[in-house]
């Protein structure tokens, strides 16, 4: 066969196999985020005019949640689109101001369209003015109460801020806190800021009731120092307004209001009737809870009248405050708090209900008690008005079986039947926690251990000795906080009173478990 044939018979064959297409087989993956290459017009532009900039990238790409991780700071509503076109992202601009500085931030929003790796950080600034600001600050989000990090959320600064400004007015100037709860302000017009964070659950710059906040005691002013570094304690902002923390309702026209009683004194309420002018009947609750909330007060407010919507009017200090409240559709049945309870031999503990009950008219013949298999008389159970009291009785596994109208609240609602477990731990299962302190320090803090069914608290000074006997095994959370104003409970935040919550400076959970000595020594330091 002559060369030349050779060859031609070569290519088909070549041509014959490269026409097969198949995947290839222990490749290497493709693990680089795209690369990029250009901009028109450059990074950093002053005096931009124009609607339109464009980012050229080394390989084609996609948008990966483009509307929630793509930010213009500060924000232009409406005025911002981002598109992408095989190799470039084309941004869409209008309704921007004189003389501003604006940074584009594309975290984790661009990706190659292959293997969908994203871009981790990538920032684009221009300003309309002839300089670029140079004003920047450095921090930190971590949650108030176990100072874990808090990633992907919105930190926004305002220069006029007042209480209504995060409810009505978007931020002057925004960022997110990344996957280490960091965040960082860059390219911002020096000058006095309130910081505040935002748990936005709808992405609309805004805080709504039910969504954490943290922010800072007093403004930041922000220069071009370097060094400038702040920590935010994110909390869940409980208060709605006028020093009501919420409202529930129940169909049957049951109502639950829980005020700050920290703030308030006398609370009466009643519900307006316009056809009958009716004042109805409501019953006061403390809250209980030694460790985290006792300063919060619980109302039961019942309606004669269950509709669509009620409205009432409560005093406090002798100011009356109306307010309308939507009639859930649900029906809350009385039961208690847990089904599953732990507690020790020998003491004395409360099941709680979730509702004030007529521990007068219970109906025994309709409660069973078991151990194991074998039925025990229910008279070793003990009722008040907030639940059953258990004392007595032997260690071992409980079943206690409410049958339907077993109890009732004080409305008059019964329960619908179901069940209770109860594990009563023997002494020799019980455990110790030693916890010590071995750092100087100066400020008064609190120490707490708590679970769901145990809590104890203690003043702690430098270098000492602390014991917690009798735990039953379980989960328990152990939190110092600053205890400079002498409060024995851990006070949350309040953004409208200008309150940050407590400094906890040590958080740690731990598992007791049954039959295993425990030795477990805490070295709690202090900045």
């Amino acid at each position: 066969m002559s060369l030349k044939n050779s060859i031609k018979l070569f290519c088909i064959i070549i041509l014959q196999s490269c026409a097969q297409i198949m995947a290839p087989e222990g490749g290497i993956k493709d693990s680089t985020p795209p690369i990029a290459l250009s901009s028109n017009p450059r990074d950093s532009t002053l005096n931009f005019k124009l609607k339109k900039i464009t980012i050229n990238f080394n390989e084609n790409i996609q948008l990966k949640d483009a509307q929630k991780n793509i930010a213009i700071s500060p924000l232009v509503r409406n005025g911002f689109e981002v598109e992408a076109y095989k190799k470039k992202l084309v941004i869409k601009l209008k309704n921007l101001q004189a003389n501003t500085t604006y940074t584009i931030d594309a975290k984790n929003s661009i990706a190659d369209i292959t293997e969908g790796n994203p871009i981790p950080d990538l920032k684009y600034i221009f300003s309309t003015g002839s300089i670029l600001d140079r004003g920047r600050l450095k921090g930190f989000l971590i949650d108030a109460v176990n100072l874990k990090p808090v990633k992907n959320t919105l930190i926004g600064l305002y220069i006029n801020f007042n209480d209504t400004t995060i409810i009505k007015s978007d931020p002057d100037y925004e960022v997110k806190s990344d996957e280490s709860g960091i965040f960082k302000f860059e390219n911002i017009r020096t000058g006095s800021y309130t910081l505040i964070s935002i748990g936005d659950k709808n992405n609309n710059e805004r805080w709504e009731p039910g969504e954490s906040l943290a922010f800072l005691g007093a403004p930041v002013y922000i220069d071009t120092s370097t060094n400038k570094t702040v920590v935010l304690r994110q909390f869940k902002q409980d208060k709605i307004n006028n020093n009501l923390i919420s409202v529930t309702s129940d169909s049957r026209g049951i109502y639950l209001f829980q005020f700050d009683a920290a703030q308030v004194g006398e609370i009466k309420i009643n519900q307006e009737d316009p056809s009958q002018d009716k004042k109805e009947s409501y019953y006061t609750l403390d809250n209980e809870d030694d460790c985290n909330e006792g300063s919060n007060k619980k109302i039961l407010v019942t309606s004669l009248n269950p509709r669509d919507s009620a409205h009432f009017n409560y005093t406090i200090n002798n100011k009356i405050f109306s307010l309308p409240v939507k009639v859930s559709k649900n029906k809350e049945l009385l039961k208690t708090e847990f089904s599953f309870y732990t507690i020790k031999i020998n003491g004395l503990s409360l099941l709680k209900f979730n509702r004030i009950i007529d521990s007068i008219n219970i109906k025994r013949d309709k409660i069973i008690l078991k151990k194991d298999t074998s039925l025990l008389n229910n008279e070793l159970l003990r009722f008040n008005t907030r639940g059953i009291i258990i004392s007595g009785l032997n260690e071992g596994d409980y079943k206690i079986t409410f049958q339907k109208g077993a109890i009732t609240d004080i409305f008059g609602i019964e329960n619908d039947s179901f069940d209770l477990i109860l594990r009563i731990f023997g002494r020799e299962e019980l455990q110790t926690l030693k916890i010590k302190t071995d750092s100087t320090f100066t400020n008064k803090y609190m120490l707490t251990i708590s679970s769901d069914f145990y809590c104890k608290r203690q003043v702690i000074e430098p270098n000492h000795n602390y014991i917690f006997d009798d735990l039953v095994p379980g989960s328990y959370k152990i939190f110092v906080f600053e205890n400079g104003s002498g409060n024995l409970y851990f006070k949350n935040g309040d953004l409208f009173s200008r309150r940050i919550p407590d400094k906890v400076v040590y958080y740690k959970e731990i598992e007791v478990k049954s039959s295993f000595d425990i030795d477990e020594f805490l070295s709690i330091m202090f900045d």
